[in-house]
């Protein structure tokens, strides 16, 4: 969780310093020194309120994860945490600001406790309901960061050429 004020001076750190931005489904084809790239979990109704704005203000953009079977629910994988998850207008509407929704699955499981056909089934089922609900993600976001060999596997059967994880 990030304030806003906190998120704006981060942005304006990196544009000051002439940083490339950007959105994570473009790291498959342009990789140099010092890309910067935003990206945030789980689509947080407050977040896609937020940090877009602050984005644009320095003329970028960044990437927000959608868990495609929670949306306009609640992140009950936060337990007493949980927070209100955007919507599919929300979503929409921030992506026709030239931002990327990215795939983060169908219910935010730790996909390599999972066989290889359910680790497919929620990357492929979020996949097709991202499309249907009109966005088009580029990239993936693995939940919890956890990923094995046949989650790679099915992130490329889906077509996905980017896949993300936390950093250890």
């Amino acid at each position: 969780k990030i304030e806003p004020e906190r998120l704006r001076s981060h942005v304006r750190f990196f544009a000051r310093k002439n940083s490339p931005f950007l959105v994570a489904g473009d790291l498959s084809t342009s990789l140099t020194d010092g890309i910067v790239c935003f990206t945030f979990d789980d689509a947080y109704e407050s977040t896609l309120v937020h940090a877009p704005m602050i984005f644009e203000e320095e003329g970028v953009r960044a990437t927000f994860y959608a868990v495609s079977g929670r949306v306009g629910g609640v992140s009950d994988w936060d337990g007493a945490l949980s927070r209100q998850l955007a919507n599919w207008d929300l979503l929409r509407e921030v992506q026709s600001r030239g931002h990327e929704i990215g795939n983060h699955s169908e219910n935010h499981l730790r996909l390599s406790d999972l066989s290889p056909d359910d680790q497919l089934q929620e990357i492929s089922v979020a996949h097709a309901s991202l499309w249907e609900e009109g966005l088009r993600p580029r990239s993936f976001c693995f939940p919890y960061g956890m990923y094995n060999a046949e989650t790679l596997q099915a992130l490329k059967k889906t077509g996905y050429p980017v896949g993300l994880a936390l950093g250890k």
